[in-house]
């Protein structure tokens, strides 16, 4: 086909099939990055759907604006793959260069017309239409009064004696797990990665977001079971941004200080990874 675009309004799925866009590759290592920060926060939507009996977990991801007419979405299995669909094949082509390392796939893409592909991708429009963002936060109980916590980044740098890690551990109570990022600065996302089970035995989406000039580094890390652990050195920032990420009424779970060396020298380690990050724009 030659098409570049396809109105959105021509589809529809009690009619006869449709040209769609199908960008479809293999990832050649494990992780998967991501990079919300090259994407406009107001057209992406991002969502991580854990293990579900015999349903491997994935991520979902969509790129859609309306008023400009197109939608683009993908799944990034279990496996390695990605799949993308959309009604706008420069659109899809510079979403898949922007929002993946490039590189680190083996990817194709073409219009192809099959009325299975034209039915997801527009029951996939359909949700999209009827798609509201979270705008109310879910407050997480704590177990710490005092809420203005914080240990500079350069204590765990040096690893100071009796060094405590702010802690939020929950589990979810509905599947998928959202993220929203329209909620939040990306530019201070420095990783989005998905863990698939090359080389884990668990499947797991972790996040890490960090300001130097205030001073802090947020560790999130989801698994498959809907387990979530969050790390941070400062309380405050830790609850707005986990309050403003996920969904209202998304995990049950508690926060609180910890001193334990595992989770400490764990956390050490993120900040040291986020002290010499360099972003890849």
């Amino acid at each position: 086909m030659t098409q570049k675009h396809i109105p959105l309004n021509h589809y529809d799925v009690s009619q006869k099939a449709v040209g769609v866009f199908k960008m479809d590759g293999f990832s050649s290592r494990a992780p998967i990055d991501f990079f919300p920060r090259r994407i406009s926060q107001s057209e992406l939507h991002f969502q991580f759907w854990l293990r579900n009996g015999d349903s491997d977990p994935f991520v979902y991801v969509r790129n859609a604006n309306m008023d400009s007419d197109y939608i683009i979405v993908g799944e990034v299995f279990n496996n390695g793959r990605v799949r993308l669909l959309s009604n706008d094949e420069e659109r899809c082509r510079a979403f898949f260069s922007s929002f993946f390392d490039e590189d680190q796939f083996t990817a194709s893409g073409d219009w192809i017309v099959e009325k299975a592909t034209t039915e997801l991708f527009t029951n996939n429009m359909r949700s999209t239409l009827g798609y509201a963002k979270c705008t109310e936060p879910l407050i997480m109980k704590s177990l710490t009064v005092d809420k203005g916590g914080h240990y500079p980044l350069q204590d765990y740098v040096e690893w100071k004696s009796e060094l405590s890690v702010f802690r939020l551990n929950g589990r979810s109570l509905r599947n998928p797990i959202d993220y929203n990022f329209n909620l939040v600065d990306v530019s201070e996302v420095q990783r989005l990665r998905f863990w698939f089970p090359l080389l884990n035995d668990f499947a797991f989406v972790l996040l890490r977001m960090s300001n130097p000039d205030e001073d802090y580094v947020f560790h999130a890390q989801v698994y498959e079971d809907g387990s979530v652990e969050i790390s941070s050195n400062d309380e405050g920032k830790a609850d707005e941004l986990f309050n403003r990420l996920y969904d209202q009424n998304q995990f049950e779970g508690v926060s609180q200080w910890v001193n334990d060396k595992a989770i400490t020298a764990g956390f050490c380690a993120s900040v040291l990874n986020s002290l010499t990050f360099i972003p890849i724009d």
